[in-house]
């Protein structure tokens, strides 16, 4: 699989993470649905914005996916293991795969879903966007896995193509802008989803 994940040409490395985190978030989907209890996982960040509007709603995810997730895999990015996967990857799965879907089939929302069909189309309707924005963010900078878990010269390369985004392929930074526009949607679906129930 790592062959696909690091492949030279974006496209495979797109579509084989596309391909396993839909897989693996299906699976950890279905499995915490019939063996954990409903609610184990209670995420209630998301309460708190009721009172917001909108957009503040809006933005606040964009803020926090935009930070912590698209650029928190960029820099993760940086390092590759032993194998040479790009450790974006294993932040990527455990929160995308694995722990998106542990909140699904436990149904651990601030506000949770009357069933497992309304949980389904949540995940068309929300979800979705956000797992292959972060899809596509993730595939687009695991070309720059470039240093080994043990140096530092990570963190330097990240602030590098930060201050000079001209170095970045042009498919890659296509993509990278793609996942962000997707992050953005996302967004704004889920604030609608959370002010409207």
């Amino acid at each position: 699989m790592a062959k696909f994940l690091m492949h030279n040409r974006l496209f495979i490395r797109v579509g084989a993470t596309i391909a396993f985190t839909l897989g693996l978030l299906v699976i950890i989907w279905v499995l915490s649905y019939l063996l954990l209890p409903q609610g184990l996982v209670k995420i209630s960040f998301t309460a708190s914005l009721i009172p917001s509007s909108p957009f503040t709603i809006a933005a606040q995810i964009f803020g926090l996916n935009l930070l912590l997730g698209a650029f928190g895999l960029m820099l993760m990015n940086q390092w590759h293991d032993a194998g040479g996967l790009a450790l974006g990857y294993y932040i990527h799965f455990l929160r995308s795969a694995v722990f998106h879907g542990l909140l699904r089939g436990t149904n651990s929302f601030a506000f949770p879903y009357n069933s497992q069909a309304e949980l389904i189309f949540g995940f068309f309707k929300v979800g979705l966007w956000e797992t292959l924005a972060f899809c596509l963010i993730c595939a687009a900078t695991a070309a720059f896995a470039a240093f080994p878990v043990s140096s530092a010269e990570g963190i330097r390369a990240f602030f590098t193509i930060l201050a000079k985004p001209q170095q970045i392929k042009r498919d890659v930074f296509i993509a990278f802008i793609v996942g962000v526009l997707m992050l953005g949607f996302s967004a704004i679906m889920e604030a609608l989803n959370i002010i409207n129930g």
